[in-house]
């Protein structure tokens, strides 16, 4: 496909969240609407349409590591590259270095990620993308706690309790709506339950809500953080997440892993997506590196219309 029919494919997806800024920066919608949506988004509609896709898709037979670790090798690269620009080139703490590194490694996989995907690679290309997020949330939520603790630890002279941060992490993320919504759905695709009659009505109606809504909450929140200082940072650290993160990404899977093309373009999208908003909450919990967090996400969120379809043009569509 041309750069031109891919820009066509995903230029609607991009309107919608260019609606909800509008509708955020206009006044439209006041704020707790926003909140509301996100909640309704992240709670009820994408996880159901989590459910549904898994329920009825069919599972290749295609080992899941091979995608792991490619896709975590260009997390670990944006990271290291993210904490050293924070650290290293602007001089600043070692908790706003993290936030650096986070801001430059995690991918709005869900309020952009899932949308995009499903809209272009289909049911099929909706597997390898949940097998990353099953795995994506709890690994950088363990790592980015574990960096604040050994900072915290090293502060007060003490060690890390890892058992019990370990714990804690994996205990709520097993009561995210989402590692909810795919286990629901992997469990009924294996035990053979149907998605028929007034039950599936009811979900595929709710789930069908689901990608247009994620894309216009995504539009409202950018009202909310919008730009803020360290302008420079943010630039450069969302030049690491939507080239150099999806660049290793798509060099290993196509020289070393062996996936098949739709896992590999799939792999590749969701590493250039842009930066999504939980460095920012991380930011918020541990008093540091706000602003770097705010820009890289809406920085790449305003530019990943056309990184989007640079990098759908590069790996194809599968």
């Amino acid at each position: 496909m041309s750069p031109a029919d891919i820009l066509f494919l995903v230029l609607p997806s991009f309107g919608i969240i260019l609606a909800g800024w509008a509708a955020g920066r206009f006044n439209i919608l006041a704020e707790p609407v926003g909140d509301a949506l996100g909640s309704y988004v992240f709670t009820i509609a994408l996880p159901l349409l989590l459910v549904r896709t898994l329920a009825k898709v069919e599972f290749p037979d295609v080992s899941p590591w091979p995608l792991w670790l490619t896709y975590f090798a260009g997390v670990i690269t944006a990271w290291l590259a993210g904490e050293f620009i924070v650290r290293k080139l602007f001089g600043r703490d070692a908790r706003s270095g993290v936030i650096g590194g986070l801001s430059a490694s995690f991918s709005n996989l869900v309020l952009l990620g899932i949308p995009i995907t499903f809209t272009v690679y289909g049911d099929e290309g909706a597997v390898p993308l949940l097998l990353i997020i099953a795995v994506h949330l709890p690994v950088m939520a363990i790592v980015t706690a574990a960096r604040f603790e050994g900072i915290e630890a090293a502060e007060r002279g003490g060690a890390t309790d890892w058992r019990r941060l370990i714990l804690s992490t994996l205990k709520h993320m097993l009561k995210n709506p989402l590692i909810i919504g795919i286990y629901g759905g992997l469990a009924i695709k294996f035990t053979g339950l149907p998605l028929t009659g007034i039950p599936g009505t009811v979900i595929d109606q709710i789930a069908n809500t689901g990608v247009p809504c994620a894309l216009f909450t995504l539009g409202l929140g950018l009202k909310r953080y919008g730009i803020r200082e360290n302008f420079t940072a943010g630039l450069m650290l969302t030049a690491v997440k939507v080239a150099v993160l999806p660049t290793v990404v798509f060099f290993l899977a196509t020289r070393v892993s062996g996936m098949p093309p739709l896992w590999i373009a799939v792999a590749t999208v969701c590493a250039a997506s842009p930066t999504g908003v939980n460095p920012y909450l991380f930011a918020t919990r541990h008093g540091a590196g706000h602003g770097i967090a705010s820009n890289t996400m809406t920085i790449g969120s305003l530019v990943a219309v056309v990184t989007t379809t640079f990098w759908m043009w590069v790996v194809g569509t599968g």
